[in-house]
């Protein structure tokens, strides 16, 4: 069995102004915002390889609350194990690390934040995110969520008529009429192994027309494809495909849509993944219609390694925040760390010195260190440094660009290892960054 981990993003999660005081649910992949789901199967998705959900950790910024509030996983729309109580006034880094859900292949998982007339005054910051432990292989779930809106869900039309779109497959929708494929929505892997299960969910569907999603390897259609109907709604599934990529290969989504209306409503995008060895990529992304990260000149930007990341425009807002303690994630287990990776999709604002990627561990800086050129776009990545990650250690990375304009980070990451991929001895060290989904 092998580890991996699974989790979304919070951008903020503040229940202060949430006047129901219904349950609201959260989907375990990619990012989301503002107070959750109403209606639980839009927070829903399948973990496709039988194996462990373990190690319920998230943050909580702020807490005015007298009494306590609980979160809890969900499997199968009955509730889970996994459980944490959240005692009045309690902030910081919490988790369960005594129970665990055992999950058969195709159960439908998410979290449930329960009573609404404790939990709106709590405030949650940074990410939710469990350990899965595969029973036959590393089994990392990519999907790409849409933000969520207070008393429901924001979603995204599944492109314009008659085009041919590019999602990138983790983090944020965001936006699907995307024509660049490149740098824009491709992202890059650096584990072997195979991808399959491609699904869709959709909410509402009035297209005079069919809908495609195709999975794209290299430039390339691959085998998973999804049909949409001109009325089909609900969860879609090709069970039946796979893709096989290596550790040069590059991956997103191709949308194609008919002529006539297309209005067809998109809640998540998601294929499973299953590594071949002990290695596992975790990324973190958005659409290209998102804005750009508007950096401070001389401000350090930390990101939260885990989930969606969208604009800096708020603190936190997308992931992102001036303060650390804001995005910090908290490792689940102990692995190993190496190809961080940062796309940059587009730059404005002549810098004259470059922008510097690092990786952070419990507010001090990791091995992980990554140089943007001034002004040049592209996939940078530090093939170096190997870093060894203990349990409990708090995680995000750091930019600071010191002169120019904007930058639009368009995906961060790094691959997971159970096993030193430099040797026995090698060149570790016990801090650095890893984890993104």
């Amino acid at each position: 069995m092998s580890k991996t981990i699974i989790g979304a993003a919070f951008t903020l999660v503040d229940f202060f102004d949430t006047s129901s005081l219904t349950a609201r649910w959260w989907g375990l992949a990619a990012g989301s915002d503002n107070a959750g789901s109403t209606t639980e199967a839009w927070a829903q998705w399948k973990i496709n390889n039988a194996g462990t959900l373990a190690d319920l950790t998230f943050n909580v910024l702020t807490n005015t609350n007298t009494s306590s509030a609980t979160l809890n996983s969900r499997v199968g729309g009955a509730n889970g194990n996994l459980t944490v109580s959240i005692a009045g006034s309690a902030t910081g880094a919490m988790s369960d690390s005594t129970h665990s859900d055992s999950l058969s292949a195709g159960n439908a998982i998410n979290m449930q934040f329960g009573a609404l007339g404790f939990l709106k005054h709590v405030t949650f910051a940074g990410s939710l995110h469990c350990s899965f432990n595969g029973t036959s292989s590393v089994a990392a779930g990519w999907q790409c969520l849409s933000s969520y809106a207070t008393g429901g869900q924001t979603t995204f039309n599944l492109g314009n008529a008659s085009q041919t779109s590019f999602v990138n497959p983790t983090g944020l929708i965001g936006n699907m009429n995307n024509t660049t494929e490149a740098l824009f929505a491709q992202v890059p892997i650096r584990s072997a192994g195979t991808f399959s299960r491609g699904s869709i969910y959709i909410t509402t569907n009035t297209s005079t027309n069919s809908l495609s999603c195709t999975f794209r390897v290299t430039g390339a259609n691959g085998n998973i494809a999804l049909s949409i109907g001109a009325s089909s709604t609900g969860f879609i599934e090709d069970t039946t495909h796979s893709d096989s990529v290596t550790t040069t290969d590059k991956v997103c989504w191709a949308t194609t849509s008919g002529a006539g209306t297309v209005n067809a409503k998109v809640v998540c995008l998601g294929v499973n993944f299953a590594s071949s060895g002990t290695n596992w990529d975790l990324r973190s992304g958005k659409s290209k219609g998102t804005a750009t990260t508007s950096f401070t000149n001389g401000v350090t930007a930390y990101v939260c390694p885990i989930g969606g990341n969208d604009s800096l425009s708020g603190d936190p807002t997308g992931g992102w925040s001036t303060t650390e303690t804001k995005v910090q994630t908290k490792a689940p287990f102990a692995f190993y760390g190496d190809h961080m990776i940062v796309i940059r999709a587009s730059i404005s604002g002549g810098q004259t010195t470059p922008t510097t990627m690092t990786a952070r561990v419990n507010a001090a800086n990791g091995l992980g260190s990554i140089s943007l050129t001034s002004s040049t776009t592209g996939i940078y990545e530090d093939s170096t440094h190997v870093d060894s990650l203990s349990a409990g250690d708090l995680l995000a990375f750091a930019f600071l660009q010191t002169n120019g304009s904007n930058d639009q980070i368009q995906t961060v990451g790094i691959r997971g290892d159970t096993v030193n991929p430099a040797g026995a001895g090698g060149r570790s060290r016990r801090v650095t960054p890893i984890l993104y989904c």
